[in-house]
C-alpha cells in the first residue's frame, strides 16, 4: 500500500474520541478518591502535614480534571460544528459511531498487546 492509499484511509477514518475523553477523567477521578482517603487517614491519625500535602495535591489535580472538563466540551463544539446533526459527515458520507465506554476495569489495558520480547528459559 502506497503513501497516497494510507492518507485516503487516515482522512476517511472518523472516530469519537468522547469515550477517550470519559475513561480520562475515570481515572482522575480515582486518583482525586485516592488522595482524599489518603489526607482522611492521616488526619485521623494526627498527621496534619500529610493532610496538608494531600489537600494540596488534590487541588492541583482537580484543576487538571477541569482543564480535562473544559478540553473535552470545546472538542463537543467543534464536534457539534462540523457535524451539526451529530451523526454523518456530509463530506465523505462516513456515518459516524458511537460505540459508548466500557464499564470500569474491562478495558484491556494497552501494555497487555506487547509481548515480552525477551524471554529466559
Amino acid at each position: 500500500m502506497g503513501d497516497r492509499e494510507e492518507w485516503v484511509l487516515a482522512e476517511n477514518e472518523k472516530v469519537d474520541i468522547s469515550p477517550a475523553f470519559e475513561m480520562l477523567l475515570e481515572e482522575i477521578e480515582t486518583q482525586i478518591s485516592l488522595i482524599n482517603r489518603e489526607g482522611a487517614i492521616a488526619i485521623e491519625k494526627g498527621r496534619y502535614d500529610d493532610a496538608k500535602l494531600s489537600i494540596e495535591q488534590a487541588e492541583r489535580i482537580t484543576d487538571f480534571r477541569n482543564k480535562i472538563f473544559d478540553l473535552r466540551d470545546e472538542w463537543d463544539q467543534h464536534e457539534r460544528e462540523l457535524m451539526p446533526d451529530g451523526t454523518q459527515d456530509t463530506s465523505s458520507g462516513i456515518e459516524k459511531r458511537n460505540l459508548g465506554r466500557l464499564k470500569r476495569g474491562l478495558r484491556t489495558r494497552e501494555e497487555a498487546y506487547f509481548k515480552n520480547q525477551c524471554r529466559i528459559y
